[in-house]
Parts: C-alpha cells; sequence; structure tokens
C-alpha cells in the first residue's frame, strides 16, 4: 500500500483530522517520537503513567494499531486491556527511534503528496488553508507537531511509534527477552515459505539485538552430493549435515566460523562469525529434522500462493519466477508438508496480508 492510499486511509478512518494532524502523522513516520524520549527509564515513567490515565478511557472501534508506510503507532488503550507487557513496548519504542535516520527532504516529499491530495479532493480539507499551514509550518522551521483540538477531544489519542515490524515482531522480541533472562545462548529458527519476509525479519532482530545471522542460503547441497535417494528426501537440497556441525560450532557462544557455500559459483568461502548471547538461523529448511534439537526457539513465516508469486516476481522478476515455481517452491512445499516442530517452542506470523 503506497503513501497515497494511506493518507487516504487515514481520512477514511479519522475524518475529524485537520491539516496539523497530518503534518505529525508524517513527521512521525519520517522521524518517529525520539524527542518524546530523555531517557529509557524516563520513557518507561512517562508511559505507565499515561497507560493509569487512559486506560479508563472507552474509544470505539480503536485498532490495536494504526499502521502508516513503516511506522505503527500503537494504542496503549487496547495494548494495556490485552495484557501486553509494557516494558517491552517502551524498549521497542526507544530501540525503534535509535534505528531511523529521518531527512527533510523525504518529509517535504511526503508533505507534497498530501498537498496534491487535497488538492484533488481526495482529503477533504480546503486546498488553500492547508496550503497556507503547511507553508507556514515550514517557514517556521519545520517544529514538532501536535494533534488538533478536534482530535484530540473526539478520538482521545494516546499510542506510541515504532517500527511496523517490531509490531509485527511484538511476541517474538517479549519471548527472546525471557529467554535471555535464563540462558546463557538462546538460538532460533526463522523458517517459512519464499517470499514470506524470513530475511527482512531476522535483519529487523539483527538490528535490535545486535544479534547474528546465520542463512540456510549457504548451506544448500553441492552438486557432488546430489542424487536421486538424497533428493527425495523432505529436505534433502540441503546440506543440514554440515548445518548441525556449525550451529554445534554456534552453541558455545564463543565465535566460530565455517565454510558459507556459494550455489552460483560452486566455491566455499570461509565466514568468521563473533560471539554472541543470541543466534538466529534463518532461511527456509532451517527447522530441518536432523537440528530441530538445537533451538530455543522457532518462528515460522507464512505467505499465501498469490502474495508469495507477486512478491516473488517484483523482487525477482519474470524468469527467476519461473525457477521458483518449477523447482524451488515444490521442494519447499514437500518439506513444510513433512515438517514436525514437535518438542521446540512455535511461533507464527502471517504476512499475507501485509499486502
Amino acid at each position: 500500500m503506497d503513501i497515497k492510499r494511506q493518507l487516504i486511509d487515514f481520512c477514511r478512518r479519522y475524518p475529524l483530522m485537520r491539516t496539523q494532524d497530518y503534518i505529525k502523522l508524517i513527521f512521525q513516520s519520517e522521524y518517529y517520537g525520539g524527542h518524546f524520549i530523555a531517557s529509557e527509564d524516563d520513557s518507561l515513567r512517562r508511559l505507565k503513567k499515561e497507560a493509569e490515565l487512559c486506560v479508563v478511557q472507552k474509544v470505539p472501534q480503536e485498532p490495536a494499531a494504526d499502521f502508516f508506510l513503516e511506522m505503527a503507532r500503537v494504542n496503549i488503550r487496547p495494548f494495556v486491556r490485552a495484557g501486553k507487557n509494557l516494558n517491552t513496548l517502551n524498549r521497542i519504542f526507544v530501540e525503534s527511534n535509535r534505528l531511523t535516520n529521518g531527512n527533510r527532504e523525504s518529509f517535504d516529499e511526503k508533505l507534497n503528496v498530501f498537498l496534491q491530495l487535497v488538492k484533488e479532493k481526495k482529503i477533504d480539507l480546503p486546498y488553500y488553508a492547508v496550503s497556507r499551514e503547511v507553508s507556514e509550518y515550514k517557514k517556521s522551521g519545520y517544529p514538532i507537531p501536535n494533534h488538533s483540538s478536534a482530535v484530540k477531544m473526539n478520538y482521545a489519542p494516546a499510542y506510541r511509534v515504532i517500527k511496523k515490524e517490531y509490531w509485527q515482531l511484538f511476541d517474538v522480541i517479549e519471548k527472546i527477552d525471557k529467554l535471555l533472562n535464563s540462558r546463557l545462548t538462546v538460538t532460533v529458527a526463522i523458517d517459512g515459505n519464499s517470499g514470506a519476509g524470513k530475511s527482512f525479519f531476522s535483519q529487523a532482530l539483527k538490528d535490535y539485538y545486535g544479534c547474528q545471522v546465520l542463512h540456510t542460503d549457504d548451506f544448500f547441497l553441492p552438486p557432488s552430493l546430489k542424487s536421486k535417494e538424497r533428493l527425495d528426501e523432505a529436505g534433502g537440497n540441503v546440506h543440514y549435515e554440515r548445518l548441525r556441525e556449525t550451529m554445534i560450532k554456534m552453541k558455545d557462544a564463543g565465535g566460530y566460523e565455517y565454510d558459507r557455500y556459494d550455489c552460483r559459483t560452486g566455491e566455499f568461502k570461509k565466514v568468521v562469525i563473533p560471539a554472541c548471547r543470541l543466534n538466529i538461523v534463518e532461511g527456509c529448511y532451517s527447522l530441518h529434522r536432523s537440528v530441530k534439537d538445537m533451538y530455543d526457539l522457532a518462528v515460522i513465516v507464512k505467505v499465501n500462493k498469490a502474495v508469495q508469486t507477486k512478491r516473488i516476481l517484483n523482487r525477482d522478476g519474470a524468469e527467476k519466477l519461473k525457477r521458483y515455481v518449477n523447482e524451488w517452491i515444490p521442494l519447499e512445499d514437500k518439506y513444510f508438508s513433512a515438517l514436525d516442530t514437535t518438542g521446540v517452542e512455535t511461533m507464527t506470523i502471517d504476512t499475507s496480508k501485509e499486502e
């Protein structure tokens, strides 16, 4: 969903939004809420106080979170009523702001999209008044915008701005935090279909925790080891013996090295991984039966066939899509039909509705 459609969607859901509310929304999508954070402890204190004050308020049809571009505005009232952890939300809020790099040029581009939608009467606000207000906002030095009185009175906004992917991973992050508090090392699998978002989520966790990620793409079976019997196995196209050897070295928390196989060149290259308490193994086949006993947590990312096809086409083009459809996806489907996660705590994220 692009910025135009999302701005129009906000207009539909919150018809009393005024120009300054749109400016604030766009400002938050660019800069998040770093200005709101003096320290993590102070931020938590403010969040808990706000939660106490607003939890008794009733706002009809308030969603758990509002999404705009890569941002999630997590609404505190439904969050608290769902019994979710304020400490985790605060930490994610702080980290989201640490990882955000907004810039003036991008902010101006988004404001111009908003102005164009008003001019086209797709957002029901008076164009000349809006144009003047945006111009005055810029001339005044781009100050931190506030909500309008109309929005405050009718919607009682109470939220925290975080990265969208961290809201999708909220329960996973909370679980990883608990594991890290009780174990020397933690190993997490992120498995799932091609195009489901495995790499995206593993990179998000890497940024959040500063952890290491091992990719199963580095362990595809070399041609010299391929046989009919091997390829008839579910997941037999992965060199799972070498993957297990590498994971054994990973588990001692002392750093390790392994030989990365490049299936395009047929060559191996040594990779050195520094010590880390949290390690993520990302990729289809990461929960292969030969290594599933080595995980503390498994995350399976799912996507339906229609969205999967669209994503692969957009990402890799038509020719590569043919190979996925004819070669790789059937192998994945065979693997998932035989997948057994018994004995491993497993969480599932379905990204099919994210289009």
